[in-house]
């Protein structure tokens, strides 16, 4: 069993308070596997960065935020900075790709879809993190009353939705477990 000081355990204790402000707010509980694609994508990428900054903050200032007061620091930079203080390049690859998409749906009125091999790879991503969560093709969703796993479901909404399910499931587990264990380092 680990012991911690009290820094680590007020440290711990803020970071779990504010994940239970992130579920009891959380913009996912409208979005399932019949939203559209862009929403599944623009309302999961809100919960990224909200992990994002919240383990950048408990990493380096003790919880307080490190972005109050600047008007404009976009997703991509909070993710370099992530990454260049220990953000695994398994998460920071995932958290690319979906900004990424993010960004192709915020600037292209016309798309609608995100390609099965985008979300394969977004999958496979979340599958690569060395993190607690569920890996892809055993997670499973309820269709007219049966249990479809991912790696036999057609519907790319579903699938985007259980692909992007489990990289937040990976993301929150890893953040979670390194703002008490503090495993990870700078690059």
């Amino acid at each position: 069993m680990r012991g911690s000081t009290t820094d680590e355990h007020d440290r711990f204790v803020a970071f779990n308070d504010q994940l239970k402000k992130l579920a009891e707010s959380e913009p996912l509980k409208e979005i399932d596997r019949k939203s559209p694609q862009s929403l599944q994508v623009m309302n999961f990428h809100l919960i990224f960065e909200f992990l994002i900054e919240q383990w950048i903050n408990f990493k380096l200032n003790k919880g307080v935020s490190l972005f109050s007061g600047i008007e404009k620091i976009g997703f991509n930079n909070k993710l370099y900075i992530a990454k260049n203080i220990g953000l695994p390049k398994e998460i920071f690859k995932a958290l690319d790709t979906v900004n990424r998409e993010r960004n192709s749906f915020a600037h292209n009125i016309f798309k609608k879809t995100i390609a099965r091999a985008k979300i394969n790879e977004i999958a496979e991503l979340a599958d690569s993190i060395q993190a607690t969560g569920g890996e892809f093709n055993r997670l499973g969703v309820y269709i007219e009353g049966s249990l479809f796993y991912a790696k036999n479901i057609e519907c790319e909404n579903t699938l985007l939705n259980l692909a992007l399910t489990a990289l937040k499931d990976k993301i929150r587990n890893y953040v979670f477990i390194d703002i008490y264990h503090e495993t990870s380092h700078p690059i």
